[in-house]
């Protein structure tokens, strides 16, 4: 996905973090959008040194987001129905946590995205807890 900017100045940011020093990122919605009840957001990125903003786009409601910092930093984002986008500087991919009743559909929304040590979790209702294994695959 090439990074773009939102074309509105009316945004409202659900979450975010900062990355380092000289990175931020944050979640954010177009308030005409969202007041029309539509399924977009955006993964926005604040770098010091350019001083700029730069984006992509979402095709569904996102609600947390974390970078693993390995070879390849990675960024991960997620919704409640536990779909996470994962982003490379070579491109992105949309991975499923758990598309069974046992999952989101059936217990409630995945609320939480973080790192802890060298792993990535997800949490949310209902107890539920996933630990992503490797690409395209979280165990519960």
């Amino acid at each position: 996905m090439p990074p773009t900017k939102p074309k509105s100045k009316n945004l409202t940011f659900l979450s975010g973090f900062v990355q380092s020093r000289d990175v931020a990122r944050v979640i954010a919605q177009i308030d005409l959008l969202a007041q029309q009840s539509a399924n977009y957001s955006w993964a926005m990125k604040w770098t010091r040194g350019s001083a700029r903003w730069s984006a992509f786009e979402l095709h569904w409601s996102a609600t947390r987001m974390w970078v693993v910092v390995s070879e390849i930093p990675t960024l991960f984002v997620t919704g409640p129905a536990g779909v996470v986008c994962v982003a490379t500087p070579s491109g992105a991919v949309e991975e499923t946590i758990d598309n069974s009743l046992e999952g989101p559909a059936g217990r409630g929304p995945i609320r939480d995205l973080r790192g802890i040590g060298t792993g990535l979790y997800a949490c949310g209702m209902s107890r539920q807890m996933y630990r992503r294994e490797r690409p395209d695959s979280w165990s519960r």
